[in-house]
């Protein structure tokens, strides 16, 4: 593999799986689903859902099926409900965010996470 070849893998899983939030703007947009790249920020970082190198933030594949999966059943702004300062649910399930972020640790960092956790 030659390293100066622009994509290359690095065996890091962050940095080979992982986009930038613009990326995944760009993915919805393309499917029709109008989405600035503030509220995917905002949405990653209220789960908890990215990486951070410096000042970028990075997002995985699966990170992104959290932060949609997160999504499901929530009304739009446009829907009336009230929404926090944050643009999230004044309603929001911690046990859910919980559950969220042990399953992202567990696909991070395998299944030994768990056990460390578990002792």
């Amino acid at each position: 593999m030659d390293d100066d070849v622009v994509g290359a893998a690095t065996g890091v899983m962050v940095l080979d799986e992982g986009r930038p939030p613009q990326y995944w703007v760009e993915q919805l947009a393309a499917r029709g689903i109008p989405v600035s790249e503030r509220t995917i920020r905002e949405w990653a970082n209220n789960l908890g859902a990215c990486y951070r190198v410096g000042r970028a933030m990075i997002i995985t594949t699966a990170q992104m099926n959290a932060i949609l999966r997160s999504r499901e059943g929530r009304p739009s702004a446009d829907s009336g409900e009230r929404r926090s300062s944050r643009g999230t649910s004044s309603v929001q399930s911690s046990d859910v965010v919980d559950r969220v972020r042990e399953r992202l640790v567990r696909q991070a960092y395998g299944d030994s996470a768990k056990s460390k956790k578990q002792r």
